[in-house]
């Protein structure tokens, strides 16, 4: 079915290598794939108010945006992730955080391992490696697999996506979404 949707940009387009954007409203957020401006534009920046034009659809068994045709209206404040446990972030808590913009302290890295043309970095709660979670940072960040080294603590901020599996991954939307410590 054709819908058109407004929210807020958390991702824009151009942050990942697929044009995959995600919005937020005060209803929640939602995953637009294929995502293109009206003609004009090339992108769109986080914190812009728009009108999407798509599809109703899933991928990866979840609601989605197919092929959304974007219009910018105006700057608005950039979003504010919410916090969340390396479990919550891990199961997108319970699928209720599906899309939205998230952030992981306190956390420390496990390991990692390219997924090309992509890296992804699993990291664990410091106090407890018992439960993990994982960051996929898109070959566009151009993230340098040897600045995680296990043990290290990290700070990571992105939107969730699912995996396919019950699980979801967290994407980092650019380099400002990545804090590392020692």
């Amino acid at each position: 079915r054709r819908v058109m949707v407004r929210g807020i940009v958390v991702s824009p387009m151009q942050a990942f290598r697929d044009s995959t954007m995600f919005l937020e409203d005060a209803t929640g957020a939602l995953r637009i794939t294929s995502a293109r401006h009206w003609p004009g534009r090339v992108g769109n920046n986080i914190g812009d108010s728009v009108a999407v034009l798509g599809t109703t659809g899933t991928s990866i068994g979840r609601p989605v945006l197919l092929g959304g045709r974007v219009q910018s209206f105006a700057p608005r404040p950039v979003p504010v992730p919410r916090l969340v446990t390396v479990a919550e972030a891990r199961t997108a808590k319970g699928g209720t955080l599906d899309a939205a913009l998230v952030q992981v302290t306190n956390a420390k890295v496990v390991d990692t391992a390219t997924v090309a043309p992509d890296l992804r970095v699993t990291f664990s709660e410091a106090a407890d490696d018992a439960d993990r979670a994982t960051a996929l940072f898109d070959q566009l960040l151009q993230a340098p697999a040897n600045i995680f080294t296990a043990g290290r603590s990290i700070t990571v901020r992105g939107v969730l996506v699912p995996r396919g599996d019950g699980t979801w991954t967290i994407k980092p939307r650019n380099g400002s979404d990545l804090t590392l410590g020692n």
